[in-house]
C-alpha cells in the first residue's frame, strides 16, 4: 500500500506541470484548483473507507482497500 501511495503522489509534479502548461491565461488558478482536488480527495478517502468498514465489509475488504489506497 505504501508503494501504491508513493507512486500516486510521485505523479503530482508531472500533473502540475501539465496543468500549468495548458493554463496559459490563469496558471495560478489552475494550480490552486489542482491542489484543491488533491485536498478534497485526501479528506474524503478516510470517510469512504470508514463507511465501507462500517457497512460490514471489514478491514480487509477490497472495497475498503481500494477506496483508501486510490491516489
Amino acid at each position: 500500500m505504501v508503494l501504491m501511495g508513493a507512486a500516486g503522489f510521485a505523479a503530482v509534479p508531472a500533473r502540475q506541470l501539465r496543468i500549468m502548461s495548458c493554463a496559459q491565461d490563469a496558471p495560478t488558478m489552475a494550480s490552486d484548483s489542482n491542489i484543491a482536488a488533491f485536498t478534497v480527495a485526501t479528506r474524503f478517502r478516510p470517510m469512504l473507507s470508514g463507511l465501507a468498514i462500517g457497512a460490514g465489509f471489514g478491514l480487509t475488504s477490497p472495497r475498503a482497500g481500494t477506496v483508501h489506497s486510490s491516489p
